[in-house]
């Protein structure tokens, strides 16, 4: 058994091999006296022994040239497409791959006797070499921006699809330029983040009209930015596109700088703007024309210009203006004040009208401020010192301001609760210069502010606008502003001009002129002060209404009807008529004394 076994395993060891790898043939020869191998083919496999086809099962050896050819069949034929996008920014390729149906001998081990096995398989294959679609991409003269890497990569591993092979740098965002109309008024949006106290509003402050001073920038013009220059995937230049330019004109009341960005106002009033085109027409108009009454619906007129109303000032409401007032209807307990002069057509009740200024008002504001001003001069002449103190070395400005309040200048906090509470109580028609010095005195010297003060710097800003509130006060009692009206009952008038009463007259009504004072009717109850004359149809009443004249002392008083108990002060000196007098002129002679004399009647 051993010596058979031994000799059957010899005996197939001594036999000649024959194999297949990776599609080829692949032989070797027997030992001695041994077996060759043998080669069978089957359909589909052309098989070649050198250069015989072989149809049968034939013997082999090395020595052979053995060939195999299999065959390759195109399933499905691919296609493909180079298009430019209308932009011109890109180059697609639509590709659609072919289907290629390969057959292939199976691998075999070694064997005596092959018998050949054919298998298949399907695969897609790019439809273009790359010597193609480097012709095409040539042909298109698509020159720029070439991913050859997305090319290399559907060679290697190719896919239906759409792909941009070639990309383009579009033109860079242009900014248009941008107008800035600086003045407009907060938005509804805006207004209604802001928190409102219902206890504390003023609804006849609610609505608000809109005006500037002369120098308020109105609009600001903000460049436009050209974008980059783009390039096709050609090569060609894409212009990027032009930034829309906007123009600037402005008319009588505003102007536009040198340079054609800013537009300011020339005078006060209300802006005013219209767009045609790519032009802004920018104004000012200094009158602010009100149609119908002005009432809780309308709200409170704060204007900085001329100021025409239509209709009649309501119970509570109030009208301010840098310019004139002109009402053609009534005033029924409301307050008016204007800077250049006050007209009413028709009649006052229960009202006060302000004319170019109260001078009492600053009279009394100044009375408290001025203490206040020489306090703070002095608090800032002592502070450099304080500072170098080697026990307050390192102490902050508004503690040292504090100590110098408590320690030598207490008056300071009380006069200016004062001065607050006699603002809030006469805030009619105050200037803008006097409102930002209460803010910044509010800011920094009210209570616990004091610590916000930083350098000494912050107290001579407030000190430089105290002096400037000083100014403007002064060159505003220089300035003549009149009032004129038909009738007054129970009002306050005052003016730093003439008084003009055109109807009935007045009646419990108190008037303080800087120029001269005109009552074409009666003047029944109540006192004039005027700077000027004082010429009056009829004063007091028959039963004896207190009415007192007054004037200085280089001035006349003309009344064609002088009712008794009628007082009449020129300078210190006064007379009292204890029966009615008609056309009387009163006046002092050369010595001082009061002199009265007839007059020819004066024309109404």
């Amino acid at each position: 058994m051993e010596s058979a076994t031994g000799q059957n395993n010899s005996e197939k060891n001594n036999l000649g091999k024959v194999w297949v790898k990776e599609g080829k043939i692949f032989v070797k020869n027997p030992g001695e006296n041994g077996k060759l191998p043998t080669l069978t083919p089957c359909n589909g496999i052309e098989l070649l022994i050198n250069g015989t086809k072989i149809e049968e099962k034939t013997t082999v050896s090395e020595k052979d040239i053995i060939e195999l050819k299999t065959e390759t069949r195109e399933e499905e034929k691919g296609m493909y497409q180079l298009k430019i996008s209308s932009s011109g920014l890109e180059a697609v390729l639509e590709m659609k791959t072919s289907i290629i149906n390969r057959q292939y001998v199976q691998d075999n081990e070694p064997v005596n006797d092959l018998m050949l096995r054919l298998s298949s398989e399907s695969e897609e294959v790019c439809p273009f070499t790359l010597a193609d679609i480097m012709q095409e991409i040539s042909k298109k003269n698509i020159n720029y921006g070439v991913k050859h890497n997305v090319v290399h990569d559907l060679l290697a591993k190719p896919e239906s699809g759409t792909y941009v092979i070639a990309e383009g740098d579009p033109p860079g965002t242009t900014v248009d330029e941008k107008v800035e109309l600086t003045f407009q008024k907060k938005s509804d949006g805006e207004k209604a983040d802001q928190k409102i106290d219902d206890s504390k509003v003023n609804f006849r402050d609610m609505v608000e009209i809109l005006s500037v001073d002369p120098g308020t920038l109105l609009a600001v013009k903000h460049p436009g930015v050209q974008g980059t220059i783009g390039k096709k995937v050609t090569g060609d230049i894409i212009a990027p596109a032009k930034p829309q330019v906007w123009e600037f004109s402005a008319g009588k009341g505003a102007e536009v700088t040198s340079d054609g960005s800013k537009v300011t106002a020339k005078i006060s009033g209300s802006p005013v703007v219209k767009r045609l085109g790519n032009k802004y027409i920018i104004d000012v108009n200094p009158v602010l024309q009100k149609r119908g009454d002005v009432d809780i619906s309308s709200g409170n007129i704060r204007f900085k210009g001329d100021v025409v109303i239509q209709g009649t000032v309501r119970e509570g409401m109030s009208v301010q203006a840098s310019g004139k007032v002109d009402i053609h209807g009534m005033v029924y307990e409301a307050n008016i004040s204007a800077l250049d002069g006050i007209s009413v057509k028709q009649n006052l009740t229960g009202s006060n009208l302000v004319a170019g200024g109260n001078n009492t008002f600053y009279h009394n504001f100044f009375k408290i401020l001025n203490p206040i001003h020489s306090d703070l001069t002095e608090i800032c002449k002592l502070l450099p010192g304080l500072a170098q103190h080697p026990q307050l070395k390192g102490v902050k400005t508004g503690q040292l301001v504090q100590v110098l309040i408590d320690k030598k200048y207490s008056r300071v906090p009380n006069l200016i609760n004062e001065l607050f509470k006699f603002t809030g109580d006469n805030s009619l028609g105050l200037p803008q210069e006097i409102t930002e010095l209460m803010v910044d005195i509010g800011r920094y010297l009210r209570g616990l502010n004091l610590l916000k003060i930083e350098s000494p710097d912050c107290l001579q800003s407030i000190l430089q606008k105290m002096d400037a509130a000083h100014e403007v006060i002064n060159s505003m009692a220089q300035k003549k502003a009149g009032v004129s009206f038909a009738y007054a009952v129970n009002s306050k008038i005052e003016a730093s001009g003439d008084v003009k009463v055109s109807g009935r007259g007045c009646i419990n009504t108190s008037i303080r002129a800087g120029g001269n004072v005109n009552v074409v009717g009666v003047f029944r109850g109540g006192e004039i002060t005027a700077g000027g004359d004082v010429i009056i149809n009829e004063a007091g009443s028959e039963l004896g209404a207190k009415t007192l004249i007054r004037t200085d002392e280089k001035r006349k008083v003309y009344i064609n009807k002088a009712n008794e108990g009628v007082r009449i002060q020129i300078g210190d000196r006064q007379i009292s008529f204890p029966s009615m007098q008609s056309n009387i002129k009163a006046e002092l002679n050369k010595d001082g004394a009061m002199s009265v004399s007839k007059n020819k009647r004066i024309a109404k």
